[in-house]
């Protein structure tokens, strides 16, 4: 075998191929400095630094308005939610009623566990606090899922607050939760709120292939929900 090098005109019949399509992967935006503000949720809070911002599409109520995506450990992405729902004229028992209600059949099913909760006063918010494990398939790897939610009371808005990791690594992320909760404000009138979801834990207790939350978290795991290249780390 044999070759040679010769020059573009010298062959014959060349294809004559127009410039290939490249594609662009965007990068979601990444929180660069502390203080963050929204005023689409007209709320403002510390958030983690270098964690990748999303506003995921809405195309289920109880897909959250904001998700903060940290560095990938271990196969796995932590994941910080922030969903503003009406309140509706709905007061914080009311809301723990609706929402005790449609985790009972996980609960009894025994794929969601609740290890706590109470209620307390969080930065002169009225707030709500819940522990929860839960049992799914991610990547067709049983996986344990721990999630701390907070739910914070304004005169129009609950504000809910979702914390979600694997089990061995749930610690390791959760002075970040702490610091947006307890730096949490409200900053101005909150615009295009949308109605229903507000409970994480809710949705993705069901583990049904169609629940989206079960979706989202799997596609946290494998790396699907962020268009970028930097896979080594997130």
């Amino acid at each position: 075998l044999s070759a040679k090098v010769v020059s573009r005109d010298s062959v014959e019949n060349i294809l004559d191929l127009d410039e290939p399509e490249r594609m662009v992967q965007s990068q979601a935006p990444i929180v660069e400095e502390e203080a963050y503000s929204s005023e689409k949720l007209g709320v403002k809070f510390d958030a983690p630094q270098g964690w990748f911002i999303q506003e995921p599409e809405k195309t289920n109520p109880s897909i959250p308005d904001l998700v903060f995506v940290g560095p990938k450990v271990s196969g796995y992405n932590p994941a910080i939610s922030i969903t503003a729902t009406p309140r509706d004229g709905l007061s914080l028992d009311e809301k723990i009623s609706e929402i005790n209600e449609s985790l009972q059949d996980a609960i009894n099913s025994g794929q969601l566990e609740i290890l706590s909760e109470q209620k307390s006063t969080i930065s002169e918010f009225e707030a709500y606090t819940k522990n929860a494990k839960g049992k799914f398939i991610l990547s067709g790897t049983p996986t344990n899922i721990l999630f701390r939610e907070v739910i914070l009371v304004t005169p129009e808005y609950f504000y809910t607050i979702t914390y979600s990791n694997e089990e061995t690594l749930f610690k390791n992320n959760l002075g970040n939760f702490n610091e947006i909760i307890h730096s949490f404000a409200l900053e101005t009138e909150t615009n295009n709120a949308n109605e229903g979801g507000g409970c994480l834990i809710a949705t993705a207790a069901y583990g049904s292939e169609l629940a989206p939350q079960v979706q989202f978290l799997r596609e946290i795991k494998d790396n699907t929900l962020l268009s970028t290249t930097s896979d080594a780390t997130f």
